[in-house]
């Protein structure tokens, strides 16, 4: 059973640690409506995704494997997108809007090597 738990949190966020900070984030801020929250959010976000400059996360916004998503400056993600990483990369370029409901999940089941998601700038 422990093993079970073990390999849900590795699929999830990597770990135990990443998890833990990526759902108590989510839980302290991922409700806050309106500039305060966008900005509390981009501060906080910024913590676990790599990339340069701040991002707008909008109420919601779910992050997964965080560690795995390189995130440009600039970029706005719209209510209730879904990200997830996972063993190959997840960028998303500089301005880029990813809008309402998107749902990007780049975690590699099958080992493929080809298996990721790459975004140019202002798209």
């Amino acid at each position: 059973m422990l093993e079970r738990a073990i390999d849900y949190y590795r699929a999830q966020s990597g770990s135990l640690v990443r998890n833990a900070a990526e759902e108590l984030l989510m839980l302290l801020l991922g409700w806050l409506p309106g500039g305060v929250g966008i900005g509390l959010r981009a501060v906080a976000w910024r913590l676990l995704v790599p990339g340069g400059g701040l991002f707008a996360a909008d109420t919601g916004v779910v992050i997964k494997h965080s560690g795995t998503i390189e995130i440009g400056s600039g970029v706005f993600l719209d209510r209730r997108v879904y990200l997830h990483g996972g063993r190959k990369r997840l960028r998303i370029g500089d301005g880029t809007r990813i809008m309402h409901g998107a749902q990007l999940n780049v975690y590699n089941y099958r080992g493929l090597e080809t298996s990721f998601i790459d975004i140019g700038s202002n798209c």
